[in-house]
């Protein structure tokens, strides 16, 4: 249980990154802080919904007149912000940065395509010679690093720099059988044997129907519908949301205790996280009351919430979605830390973790919402009613949808999109971290 240690820390320090070692020019700096958007991540997943990297790209900016292309500043941006956002923190997970061709000459002499667990997704048609594109993709191969193209670009590629990609990122969102399967056989005949990437993926069915056509990674809004809906909530959801109603209404530790005993896999586990190294405690906690006293009742409901992703049966999705859960709270949590009380930002924090419980039980959310036991502006705010709490969970769930966010959904929650796009990426690695410990 050693991962959960963040998750009870209490907030971090902000600290200033160190500065990126990218050379980036004065204008295109510039055009970065005051862009309209920054950096966009989503998860890919593997054909058994394993995460096997974030796809991170640059949202779209708006640019001023000069004489260089944008695909040339639009790389000096994303490589400038991509090694801020990485400076001197250890990359956890494979990185999938979608790049336009120009960007190759800066990435490998900034070096960056060392940093990592990087692979790299080519947008456009190169405008350098065939041989030079030619040197760098093998430079690129002899470091390392995995070189992918989009469908819609591949067609035009000469042979000579088809033959290296080992991706092909294909873009359909429709869950229909016939174009899906049209689409993935015309990757196949661009290069026998690529790899398939389908991405932009509306609904868990189309991405079921990828995943039985042979592709091999999918990413998109693959949690908009649940595969199967349950007409009534697991036995371990009705054990563990038991206690958190005694813990909400204030109940005596003692008569808690006596709860958790009927559970003794809650009981072990309570014991093995209290008595761990990311408490340090001097001396070993023997008795369940005991650790209810040391932890106290907001500790306590995290760690019980917490549990509702990680207890019972576990398949690799359930990782997922504790993945998801986690970084959209963390984000919640951090984004209103000026607006609310550390009390309504713990709120906060619960709201965006249960927000993604329904997907996780299969159950209809207003079955989920009957029963949880939860703040009323918790329940509500998933009930899609107008809370205080609302916008922060629209802006958490927009900014998972690889689209541009409205500036009046930023301004409702007091950022701008600079600023939103760092504690977004803040949150990613920060529930990366937790899991990863």
């Amino acid at each position: 249980m050693g991962w959960l240690r963040k998750l009870f820390g209490g907030q971090e320090e902000t600290t200033s990154p160190a500065p990126s070692t990218l050379s980036v020019s004065a204008a295109a700096l510039a055009e970065s802080q005051a862009a309209a958007g920054l950096l966009r991540r989503y998860p890919v997943y593997d054909r058994h919904w394993k995460t096997v990297a974030y796809a991170i790209s640059l949202r779209q900016l708006p640019h001023a007149n000069d004489t260089r292309s944008h695909g040339q500043r639009d790389a000096e941006i994303l490589l400038h912000e991509l090694g801020r956002v990485f400076s001197g923190q250890p990359i956890r997970h494979a990185i999938w940065l979608e790049l336009d061709w120009e960007g190759l000459p800066l990435l490998l002499a900034q070096g960056l395509a060392g940093a990592g667990q990087l692979q790299l997704i080519l947008h456009g048609q190169p405008q350098q010679e065939l041989a030079t594109c030619r040197g760098m993709l093998a430079e690129l191969a002899r470091q390392g690093i995995v070189c992918g193209v989009e469908a819609r670009d591949a067609q035009a590629l000469p042979p000579a720099l088809l033959e290296p990609m080992q991706l092909l990122a294909l873009a359909v969102s429709s869950p229909d059988l016939a174009v899906l399967s049209q689409h993935i056989e015309y990757g196949r005949q661009l290069k026998p044997g690529i790899a398939l990437w389908m991405h932009g993926l509306d609904s868990r069915e189309a991405a079921e129907v990828c995943r039985q056509l042979g592709v091999d990674y999918l990413s998109g809004r693959v949690f908009t519908n649940p595969d199967a809906l349950q007409v009534q909530l697991p036995a371990e959801f009705i054990k563990l949301n038991r206690v958190l109603q005694m813990v909400r209404r204030g109940a005596e530790f003692a008569e808690v205790a006596h709860e958790l005993k009927s559970d003794p896999v809650l009981s072990v586990r309570l014991l093995r996280y209290v008595n761990s190294a990311a408490l340090g405690l001097s001396q070993t906690v023997s008795s369940l009351e005991q650790a209810l006293v040391v932890l106290g009742q907001q500790r306590v409901y995290r760690w019980l919430s917490l549990l509702l992703f990680v207890g019972g049966s576990h398949s690799p999705l359930d990782d997922t979605l504790l993945e998801a859960a986690l970084t959209r709270a963390r984000l919640m949590e951090t984004a209103a830390a000026s607006h609310f009380t550390p009390a309504q930002c713990e709120e906060l924090f619960l709201t965006g973790l249960f927000s993604l419980l329904d997907y996780l039980l299969r159950v209809p959310r207003r079955l989920l919402l009957q029963e949880l036991c939860a703040p009323a502006l918790v329940v509500e705010t998933l009930a899609g009613q107008p809370t205080p709490y609302s916008p922060w969970l629209a802006l958490a769930e927009a900014g998972e949808m690889n689209a541009d966010l409205s500036p009046e959904l930023l301004a409702a929650c007091g950022l701008d999109a600079e600023s939103f796009g760092r504690l977004q990426m803040a949150a990613t690695l920060w529930a990366l971290s937790t899991l990863a410990e």
